[in-house]
């Protein structure tokens, strides 16, 4: 009995445990091995089984996507981890399923019992211990794989989020605001065509997409960021949808609205303000966007030959689209947009509410038509009075003050924090019967009991911190009048440029 004991004894620890334990470590390796394969299968690398389906590109009908492959970790990398793991558990499966099956036929079939049983018997103990110590290690690797993703995926949110919000900082230390000089409306982000395809993308910043750049349905890269160069690009409003200035996002924006009456050379001394920005060498500009350009070429030569200009023409239900321009000087340069609306816009609610640029500005240019002053017009002889009644203002400047004024509120500004320049306009017209003199010179003869537009100028008065009178000319045949520059200066300054 005692030798039966200690031959069972034998056995077990000197053939059955080292047999179990071999084969126990070596179906383990087994199993990792086969996991690594399904894994690498499932990556497409070295000889591809498996790999994860690529998803196909986001439909153009979907309005609610932008026409961009999705960032490899928000989408694409949660594929991979899914294919990996099912191909990393089915072909262990798959192999040790079989080997079971061919080695329960060779123990307990085809082999003699007297052999096989026992045999059999040790090598299914080592196979179900290397299936759990196997199945124990690919969980962890499996875990370990899920861990480093949202590790990455966390990091790339971290990291995009910082761009974004150093992307927004940057714009606030640098005062950059976005203007939309179609619509009138202020910009978050602008939109974004593709430079290569012209496909729209609504929202470019660091996302889903990509963070440093994201890739077009076209194939071709772009920039997410303003800072990383996406001002390079076409930029549109997301609003309504139409091109921004060139290269926005690069400088601070100010509005600049020229009101008044009609007739009452509005666009003439836009254009001439414009004219004194280009050709002084204190001032660079550069125009942002073709319409802009276009005007100023078209209409800048006709003024120095002193040929007449176009009226502002009401647009209908279509927003009045601002002028843009770049204005250099020294080291500040700024974005402008000049708005010369006709005057009769400020004659109906509905027109008024239409004007939404005049809540973005906070230097206001009013053209008050000298040749619309009655004690003025009254001096002038008959034959002057038949030649310029066609380009006099007939609406009463008082009037027309105060419905200008009406409108800017209406827009919700508080003109107490604003500036307002009085372009006495038609200067070369009525220079013989005004008198000449700076601003305080110009407010006393509007005072004046002869003039009679006192109580205009006590509104203008209360109603703004800061108030300028200007007589200007626009007639630039002999040369720029003088008081063009000064009026300039004057708007220049009030937003931080040094001449």
């Amino acid at each position: 009995m005692l030798a039966a004991i200690g031959a069972i004894l034998v056995v077990l620890f000197f053939i059955a445990i080292p047999f179990i334990t071999i084969a126990g470590l070596g179906f383990a390796g087994y199993g990792i091995t086969l996991y690594t394969v399904g894994v690498a299968g499932a990556l497409d690398i070295a000889g591809a089984r498996a790999p994860a389906p690529v998803a196909p590109p986001p439909s153009e009908r979907d309005e609610k996507r932008d026409p961009a492959w999705p960032h490899y970790l928000y989408g694409p990398a949660w594929n991979d981890l899914k294919q990996s793991m099912r191909m990393g558990f089915r072909l262990p499966i798959e192999r040790f399923t079989g080997h079971a099956r061919r080695l329960a036929w060779l123990c307990f079939e085809a082999a003699p019992a007297l052999i096989g049983w026992p045999s059999g018997l040790l090598i299914f103990v080592g196979l179900g211990l290397g299936a759990v110590g196997a199945t124990a290690a690919v969980l962890m690797v499996a875990l370990f794989q899920t861990a480093i993703w949202l590790l990455l995926a966390l990091l790339a949110f971290l990291l995009l989020m910082t761009l974004r919000g150093a992307d927004t900082l940057r714009l606030k230390i640098k005062g950059i605001g976005l203007f939309c000089p179609a619509c009138h409306q202020k910009v978050d982000y602008p939109s974004y065509d593709c430079p290569h395809c012209g496909r729209r993308h609504a929202d470019v910043r660091p996302g889903r997409y990509g963070v440093v750049n994201r890739r077009c349905y076209c194939g071709l890269h772009m920039r997410t960021l303003l800072m990383l160069g996406s001002s390079a690009m076409v930029a549109r409003c997301p609003s309504c949808g139409e091109r921004m200035a060139e290269k926005v996002g690069t400088a601070p924006e100010f509005v600049l609205p020229v009101v008044g009456g009609a007739s009452s050379g509005k666009t003439r001394l836009m254009l001439a303000l414009v004219l004194s920005l280009d050709e002084r060498e204190e001032t660079m500009v550069a125009f942002a966007d073709e319409p802009s350009k276009t005007s100023y070429d078209r209409f800048v030569p006709a003024l120095k030959v002193g040929a007449d200009t176009w009226k502002t023409v009401m647009s209908g239900e279509t927003p009045l689209r601002g002028y843009s321009i770049y204005v250099s000087a020294g080291e500040t340069t700024k974005l402008l947009h000049v708005f010369d609306p006709a005057g009769e816009v400020f004659e109906s609610a509905e027109r008024i509410q239409m004007q939404r640029y005049l809540a973005a500005a906070r230097t206001f240019v009013y053209t008050l038509d000298q040749l619309a002053v009655e004690p003025v017009w009254r001096s002038l002889e008959v034959p002057e009075r038949a030649r310029f009644k066609k380009i006099r203002s007939t609406k009463a400047p008082e009037l027309m003050f105060a419905q200008v004024l009406s409108g800017i509120e209406e827009q919700g500004v508080d003109p107490r924090h604003a500036r307002l320049a009085v372009a006495l306009t038609k200067q070369d017209l009525v220079s013989d019967h005004v008198p000449a003199g700076d601003s305080d010179a110009i407010r006393a003869w509007l005072e004046s009991p002869e003039v009679g537009l006192d109580n205009m100028v006590r509104t203008m008065t209360r109603a703004f911190a800061e108030i300028r009178f200007f007589r200007t000319s626009s007639r630039i045949e002999d040369g720029l009048d003088p008081a063009i520059n000064d009026l300039t200066d004057w708007i220049l300054g009030g937003e931080g440029f040094r001449l």
